[in-house]
């Protein structure tokens, strides 16, 4: 049904964590409407400007209990701009590779930059109140955290947090189009992205279709860390990425801060370690037919989510034809 997904256009640099489907997945037509509507001008420059204000309320507030807070700038575009569920759901969560071994054999999953470093992924700049909360002690954190938040363990301690009083210092700005989007539909757009992502890896067949080929990757030398939750290629991706240019393995470093993490631990590099382990993916992937399969799996559960939401998925289509 399908190759090893549409890489025609594959090279070194493509991106890495995903493959495209060879086939279009049912719920991909009503992608574009599960993204929303976008808020018009005028009311995204009115909540830039209410979150602009709450935050120097925190900082004021902060500062008035002895600590400093460095109000973060409004970024509009993706606070408030609209909802995403219908990002990228033609592709599958496969880590992407050429349907040409020796192209594999020669780039294995190509070159990939860390996080920090990768224009292609941008993150948010790091939040200044995060480095200077790790400057306190650990007493001075947890007075910060209960000046800010209120104890979480209290719900009553949040009305004296800096943080309410800056939400109830909010400008009463009335609903706009994004949040009658989500009142309506947007619990049924999570529910499609989840079961087009999240849900499709963890259903039972996919579990097996999984445990096949990870018995082929052991079989041929490559194991991986029982803690790892994922399963399927993408732990084969993220073996790869913490493989050390000598060819030994990072340690496990689930709870270490990413910028803590040795950067040859966490990009690739395309070194032979890297390539070969992208090689045993691809004949693996080929033995188990993996990603055709995985492609049938995942056209089965989009067709078995629109039958049991047809009607709500049509007041969707018909609600975005008033928003283009």
């Amino acid at each position: 049904m399908a190759s090893e997904g549409a890489q025609d256009d594959w090279s070194p640099q493509t991106r890495t964590g995903e493959t495209k489907a060879d086939i279009t997945p049912p719920l991909v037509p009503y992608s574009s409407a599960m993204n929303g509507p976008v808020e018009p001008p005028d009311r995204l420059t009115a909540l830039a400007a209410d979150w602009d204000n709450g935050q120097q309320v925190i900082a004021s507030c902060m500062s008035a209990a002895g600590f400093r807070y460095t109000p973060l700038p409004s970024n509009p575009e993706h606070q408030f701009a609209s909802a995403s569920w219908g990002r990228d759901l033609d592709l599958i969560p496969v880590p992407r590779l050429s349907s040409d071994r020796s192209i594999v054999a020669h780039y294995g999953y190509g070159v990939l930059p860390p996080p920090e470093d990768d224009p292609r992924f941008p993150t948010e700049a790091e939040d200044p109140n995060v480095a200077y909360r790790s400057t306190l002690s650990q007493t001075e954190a947890s007075a910060y955290d209960l000046a800010l938040y209120g104890d979480l363990n209290k719900r009553e301690t949040w009305t004296q947090s800096c943080s309410a009083q800056a939400a109830e210092q909010s400008a009463d700005i009335a609903p706009g189009p994004v949040q009658a989007f989500l009142t309506e539909f947007g619990d049924l757009a999570r529910a499609a992205r989840w079961s087009a992502v999240e849900g499709l890896m963890e259903s039972a067949p996919v579990a097996q279709l999984s445990r096949e080929w990870e018995s082929c990757m052991n079989a041929n030398g490559v194991t991986f860390d029982a803690r790892l939750s994922d399963k399927g290629p993408g732990i084969a991706l993220a073996r790869a990425i913490n493989t050390r240019s000598d060819g030994t393995v990072g340690p496990w470093r689930a709870d270490t801060p990413t910028a803590e993490i040795p950067v040859e631990e966490k990009s690739l590099t395309g070194s032979e370690f890297e390539r070969a382990i992208a090689l045993q993916d691809f004949d693996c992937r080929t033995q188990t037919d993996y990603v055709a399969r995985l492609t049938a799996l995942r056209i089965q559960s989009d067709n078995d989510f629109i039958e049991k939401n047809r009607d709500a998925l049509n007041r969707l289509l018909a609600a975005a034809e008033a928003w283009s």
